[in-house]
């Protein structure tokens, strides 16, 4: 499925280089609009359907000329701003990649998601390690074991499931969403969890793929239950082919 992304921008140079982008890495996940008058946007939205608008936060428009159940962000020019007049600030000047990953997170919030209740990782080969006291230097291994299997070619995702979560310890990538955001969506059963997922999930120059710790160890803690841990996993395999990642992967959690 792909997402139809109307962007409205006044400078042509930024939105040409913007929709060049998407149109060469991300043809198959989002079909872009480009405006740089609101009048054109709106009536071709009048006969067009979008999921998601891009409005420069400088562009006077009334939102009542926007379809009532399309998702609508602001583009903004500093890092920093998570909402202008109470809807997401997505800012410009960063990767695309980025870019990308808070548009799948937007959408993601008011996109039903399919529920599964049993465990099925099809192919997907899952490591996991586990110790009874802290301070063994499981995560140590863990974290070691994925490095390995990112060298030797194969997709991994590392996935730690402790209180207080080492992830970011081992590794670094970017992107702005952690642990929490998917704790939240699981909670919640709004959000379609395969694109939450894929938003969330940050690449280690590695090659490793692991998601932030959550911000506070109560999510993990206290509101992850056998129930959610199930849904998140079986959303893995829906991810990794999301990606166009192979069939062979290496997951590693612990707990």
């Amino acid at each position: 499925m792909r997402i139809r992304v109307a962007i409205i921008e006044q400078d042509t140079g930024y939105l040409e280089k913007i929709t060049n982008v998407f149109n060469t890495r991300y043809t198959e996940q989002v079909e872009i609009h480009a405006f740089t008058v609101m009048n054109r946007a709106i009536e071709f939205l009048k006969s067009n359907r979008v999921d998601m608008i891009l409005v420069d936060e400088q562009i006077e428009m009334q939102l009542k000329m926007f379809p009532s159940k399309c998702n609508l962000a602001y583009l903004v020019d500093s890092m920093g701003i998570e909402s202008v007049k109470g809807y997401p600030a997505i800012c410009k000047f960063q990767k695309v990649d980025l870019i990308y990953k808070q548009i799948l997170s937007i959408y993601s919030e008011n996109s039903q998601s399919v529920s599964e209740s049993h465990l099925n990782l099809g192919g997907s080969n899952v490591i996991a390690f586990m110790s009874p006291a802290g301070g063994t230097g499981t995560s140590s291994m863990a974290a070691a074991c994925a490095m390995q299997c990112a060298g030797r070619g194969n997709n991994v995702l590392y996935l730690n499931l402790e209180k207080f979560g080492s992830s970011d310890a081992f590794f670094s990538g970017e992107g702005q969403f952690t642990m929490s955001d998917i704790i939240f969506a699981l909670k919640g059963r709004k959000a379609n969890l395969a694109m939450k997922l894929q938003s969330c999930v940050k690449k280690a120059t590695c090659g490793v793929d692991f998601f932030s710790t959550s911000q506070t160890a109560l999510d993990i803690d206290r509101d992850i239950c056998w129930g959610h841990f199930c849904r998140w996993l079986n959303h893995i395999k829906t991810l990794f082919t999301l990606k166009k990642c192979c069939d062979h992967k290496a997951f590693c959690k612990q707990k």
